[in-house]
């Protein structure tokens, strides 16, 4: 009897001390909740761009003024395919809904020549790149980050597809490496 007891008694111990040194799971970061896309999310896309030789040539590259409806099933499945994530249906239908607001996007004047648009219009622009961005929303795929979807096109066909990651440190926010997405089209 004085042996069972001691095990317990140091079972429960033993379970104690795990329970007391296990630290909480990460917490849930929140999206921006910004007034209008920071000209600095655009200078590092800007350089992203670049380094995809769009905009290099010293043309200017289309962007449309205020963030668009980008977020879709189709898009938020690129993200998880992306991440090899499992997210939840709440999360997903949280960042869905926080990716369709519309914001302004503030110009930077960096090293790529924006060229401002109001909409995507190809019997305008025919030969233009084209960047839309999407409002920041929560990665449902990855509890730590939120982003923005990127899309790139030639005015408006054929896209390419880019998420750019956000962190926040303090109350800032900094971009990470900027992911191309396999996405065919919205």
């Amino acid at each position: 009897m004085r042996s069972a007891s001691a095990l317990l008694l140091s079972t429960l111990l033993l379970l104690f001390a795990s329970c007391a040194t296990t630290t909480a799971p990460a917490a849930k970061t929140a999206a921006p909740e910004w007034d209008a896309i920071p000209s600095g999310v655009l200078d590092v896309f800007c350089r992203r761009l670049k380094s995809d030789a769009v905009g290099s040539g010293g043309g200017s590259v289309g962007i449309v003024t205020r963030t668009q409806p980008l977020v879709s099933a189709s898009s938020l499945d690129s993200l998880q395919n992306a991440y090899f994530g499992r997210g939840n249906a709440a999360r997903q239908a949280e960042a869905l809904s926080a990716g369709q607001r519309m914001i302004p996007i503030a110009l930077p004047q960096g090293s790529c020549a924006w060229q401002p648009m109001e909409a995507v219009d190809p019997n305008r622009y025919s030969d233009i790149m084209v960047v839309e961005l999407s409002n920041a929303l929560t990665n449902p795929y990855q509890w730590r980050e939120a982003g923005l979807f990127a899309r790139v096109s030639l005015a408006g066909r054929d896209a390419s597809w880019y998420w750019i990651p956000l962190t926040r440190s303090g109350d800032t926010w900094t971009t990470g490496h900027i992911l191309p997405l396999d996405l065919t089209d919205r």
